[in-house]
């Protein structure tokens, strides 16, 4: 979906997003429940790795693919973004695990929508309306202020 003159244009990637967004509520909404009985830094390492355990056994032709990737001299920076996800990971898990409500997760969570329009206009150089997205930051930032 894009905005432009002449409307809003759905594509592929739009319907994956709203797609994989509905199944991240009902996921959330299931951590929070194990989490209950499990222990947060035990959970984390069999919830990363079993979906792509999955995704191999569901579609086995990606094993070679993942195999090369694997071998590959450009997965060395991977291993910078591992690290932060793995500690983002840990820690949301043990926010959870610690009695945070998921409803209030999701909300402080929305809130990295600041951190990536910067990250992303600094870096990607994506600053095409940079000030309709800054407005739109503090929306964010006020709603979920109003929301916890």
């Amino acid at each position: 979906m894009s905005a432009s003159n002449r409307g809003i244009r759905w594509n592929r990637g739009i319907i994956y997003a709203i797609v994989g967004t509905s199944l991240y509520g009902l996921a959330v909404t299931n951590d929070t429940f194990i989490l209950r009985s499990y222990d947060a830094i035990s959970y984390t390492p069999v919830i990363s790795f079993l979906p792509g355990l999955l995704l191999v056994l569901l579609k086995p032709s990606s094993y070679k693919s993942v195999i090369e990737t694997l071998n590959n001299k450009r997965i060395r920076p991977l291993f910078l973004y591992c690290f932060f996800y793995a500690v983002q990971a840990v820690t949301y898990y043990l926010a959870l695990e610690s009695g945070a409500m998921a409803s209030q997760m999701a909300i402080l969570f929305k809130t990295e929508i600041i951190l990536t329009i910067i990250l992303a206009a600094v870096f990607l150089h994506e600053r095409s309306h940079l000030l309709r997205k800054f407005v739109a930051t503090v929306l964010v930032l006020v709603g979920a202020y109003f929301l916890l």
